[in-house]
Parts: structure tokens; sequence; C-alpha cells
């Protein structure tokens, strides 16, 4: 699934052909990957696109009081091509005023295209994610003692802060050295800290490097050869040799060092 970086590097590929440029049509064979219905699109059919920007996992295409909410979630993928260039999975085709066309392309038709007024409902629950400006660390540290939930899946609530997914969140607890089994509210405050820093770094330098390509779903990026838990299951840790594991924590494929990364016994305090 594309997380933040990926979302990120999609969102500076398109950006510099598709703002300024007037939607002149559209096709979209795939209605129900359209929320609320595609005749919804006739909203920025003749409207320039005037931004884009990106909240923790979700693309947004600006046209002022109608905005175009993208999530792209296990195998979206946008991509700029000429009209001929219609690809298999190809769900939705912006046709762009100056010839070329902007492809949602949605192999397992689990992505969304959200047509309304900036800030729909394609964000409810959605936190600001790692990377905004005005990450409130304070907040976020209040929220992690007021829930006894494993860290990992703390982390992958994307109502606690958004943007980060399996692969980073494995990679930012292995570069922080808190097991993913850890019970959020038993971090010190220096630990959740340091943790956030490791989560800011690793999506940063996952952005630099163009994302990480793990399949044909997301090609192009290379931070799949920086990762130092994620996908190394059985293999000795870079840092220590120790054995990586690999489990299920919560539903979720899971690697740690128990070295590098040890499950600290410490009291549960009672929930304020």
């Amino acid at each position: 699934m594309p997380e933040l970086p990926e979302v990120e590097v999609t969102r500076r590929y398109i950006d510099p052909h598709v703002v300024g440029r007037t939607v002149v049509s559209f096709d979209a064979p795939a209605p129900r990957q359209i929320v609320p219905s595609p005749e919804a699109l006739n909203r920025i059919t003749g409207r320039r696109v005037e931004s884009t920007h990106r909240r923790g996992k979700l693309l947004f295409i600006s046209f002022g009081a109608t905005e175009l909410s993208i999530h792209l979630r296990m195998s979206g993928r946008l991509r700029i091509g000429a009209p001929h260039e219609l690809g298999r999975h190809t769900r939705l085709t912006l046709n762009l005023d100056d010839g070329h066309c902007l492809f949602f392309d949605n192999a397992r038709r689990f992505g969304r295209v959200y047509v309304g007024p900036p800030w729909t409902k394609s964000v409810a629950g959605v936190a600001p994610d790692y990377l905004d400006p005005d990450f409130d660390l304070d907040a976020y540290v209040d929220r992690l003692a007021g829930t006894r939930r494993r860290i990992k899946s703390v982390l992958l609530d994307q109502s606690v802060a958004s943007g980060a997914g399996n692969i980073y969140v494995i990679e930012a607890l292995f570069a922080s050295g808190i097991h993913p089994r850890q019970p959020a509210c038993t971090l010190k405050r220096a630990e959740i800290a340091r943790l956030v820093e490791a989560t800011q770094q690793t999506l940063s330098e996952a952005i630099e490097r163009g994302g990480s390509s793990i399949d044909w779903v997301y090609p192009g990026g290379d931070m799949q050869h920086q990762h130092r838990a994620y996908g190394r299951g059985g293999e000795a840790c870079l840092e220590c040799s120790d054995t990586i594991r690999h489990a299920v924590v919560d539903t979720r494929s899971t690697m740690w060092c128990p070295t590098c990364q040890p499950l600290r016994r410490r009291k549960v305090q009672p929930l304020r």
C-alpha cells in the first residue's frame, strides 16, 4: 500500500503537469470508485487546477471550491500520459487542455476518488501527519499516555497521526529501539520524542529516495534497499547480528530485533 512517501512522490510528479491546466472532459468506467458518483466530476469540467497538496496518505487536487481527494489504498496509482496510453486498470481519466491525460489506475479496486468541497468526508478521522509543520508533540504524548494498545497498533491508527503504514512503522520502531508490542502508555516522553523523530526521518528519507518499490504496484523508488527491519525476518540484524523476528502483531506482519528493540516490562498505569 502506498504510504506517505509514495503519495508525496506521486504528488510531486503530477503537480507540474496538472497545476494551471483545465479539465476539458473525463471518462469514469468504474462508477463505484468515484464518490459520491461520476456525475459529480461535472463540477470540475471546464475548471482549472489551482494546486495539489497532501495529508497523510491522501492526495488532493484543488479546483478552488471543489476538490478531488484521492486515496490510493492498496494499488492506486496516478500517471500522466497521452490519450492512447489508457491502461488495463485505468478507472478514471481526466482529459487536460494541453492534450495530456491524468490517469487513475486502480488494479485491486480499493482506491477511491472523492469529489466535493475541500476537507470532505474523505479526511474524516485523519489526523495531521508526522511531517506537518504544526505537528503537536505534546498532544501526541497525551494520546499515547491514554491508551494501553500496543504501540505498533497506535502508530497505524491514522486518527492519532497519519501517513505511516506498516512498512515505515516497522522501520521507525527499529530506528527508535522500541518493541512493536510495547504498550503505548508505558513509553516515556523521551522515548516518544525519539520515536517521532525516527518516524519523521524515515518518511523524509523515503521521499527523497522515491519511496519503496516492493512490487509492481509502485515502481521507481529505491527506499526498499535501505530497510533495516521490514522484509528481513530471519536475517541477521544489521546492528547487532541477532536474528530479526517475524510475527503477526494485531493482524499485521511485523519484524523486529529482540536485542535492539527489547520489550520493556513496565507497570501499566491506570488510564486517566
